[in-house]
């Protein structure tokens, strides 16, 4: 759930929260609005929560306030971007930036969220990951070149797999994970770039990796060539020879005979 304030709506200078979630292509999609009597502090998102009756929000993100980085939460975004955008829009194509009546942006409120509801209509949220075609040549690519007798399986779910450029072999790499004992920055680095922590609790993508990619994108070739190499997902037959861009030459070649 991302929560945001934004503010020059109505003349009264009241705060229009704006609440929803995000789906597995990081689009974030509203859920609703709500325009709240006191400024954008704690108290402001504790009425919000109150009235749509979310008590865990309020205890997880308003009390304890873990885990801000990173790919602390699994297939979750790591910014409100996506959110950010939303109040621009809301200004840019509702209000026109111009502070609004109350009367007259309620209105307004529901013409937004009647043009929210159709986009979702057209725009279905999306529940499984979609990537680019060249991730599964990379993928393939990746399992080739890497000794994958480095493999390494941690419990029923969790796989360490070596980067394609590793400094330490796993096993080192796995003790160090364990004992978290890094004498500089540097070492750490180098630890951290030589592996990569797969969770393959789900049966199918997305898997949580460790690496930049498997943390913004939810997909990435460690997860989809372990895929490749347990017979999950199909090799391409024609991997690696791929027709270029452009539509193919009808033309034959001059001085050749049929």
């Amino acid at each position: 759930l991302a929560i945001d304030c934004t503010y020059k709506i109505t003349t009264n200078e009241l705060p229009l929260v704006v609440f929803g979630t995000s789906d597995l292509h990081r689009h974030f999609r509203p859920i609703g609005v709500c325009l709240i009597s006191t400024d954008e502090s704690a108290e402001t998102f504790k009425t919000l929560f109150r009235g749509i009756q979310v008590n865990y929000f309020e205890r997880e993100w308003l009390l304890k306030l873990p885990f801000w980085y990173e790919g602390a939460a699994m297939l979750t975004p790591s910014t409100n971007n996506g959110l950010e955008s939303k109040n621009g829009k809301i200004k840019q194509n509702y209000t026109m930036r111009q502070k609004m009546p109350i009367s007259a942006f309620l209105q307004t409120a529901e013409r937004m969220l009647n043009d929210w509801s159709l986009n979702n209509e057209k725009i279905p949220f999306a529940t499984s990951i979609t990537y680019n075609n060249d991730v599964d040549l990379k993928a393939f690519e990746w399992l080739q070149k890497i000794d994958k007798s480095q493999i390494a399986q941690l419990n029923p779910f969790t796989f360490i797999v070596p980067s394609n450029d590793p400094k330490i072999n796993v096993s080192t790499w796995v003790q160090q994970l364990n004992s978290a004992d890094w004498q500089s920055f540097d070492e750490f680095v180098r630890w951290s770039s030589s592996a990569r922590l797969l969770n393959c609790s789900r049966f199918l993508l997305p898997w949580f990796c460790s690496c930049r990619y498997g943390l913004k994108e939810y997909s990435c070739i460690h997860a989809i060539g372990l895929m490749m190499m347990w017979g999950t997902m199909p090799v391409p037959q024609l991997i690696g020879k791929r027709r270029g861009r452009g539509r193919p030459k009808k033309i034959k070649l001059a001085l050749q005979q049929d």
